[in-house]
């Protein structure tokens, strides 16, 4: 499915947005920032959450497995 940049714009600002307050690890990004991209800022959330969860100390590696858009040729 191939969606113009106004249908996909449309389709995001329907989405609930998530309070900003309770991710503090984003703040200095403006909305605009956190949506810019067909992926949208799920990603942004998503992360914070499993940061979290994971409870990193120092020195601790993380691999990122799932960088770049899926997209042949892009990111």
């Amino acid at each position: 499915m191939n969606l113009t940049p106004d249908q996909i714009r449309d389709i995001i600002v329907a989405f609930r947005v998530p309070d900003r307050r309770q991710y503090p690890e984003l703040d200095g990004y403006t909305r605009d920032e956190l949506y810019q991209d067909c992926s949208g800022g799920d990603g942004l959330y998503l992360a914070t959450r499993m940061v979290r969860t994971m409870r990193l100390r120092a020195g601790d590696i993380v691999l990122d497995l799932g960088c770049g858009k899926g997209v042949p040729g892009v990111g």
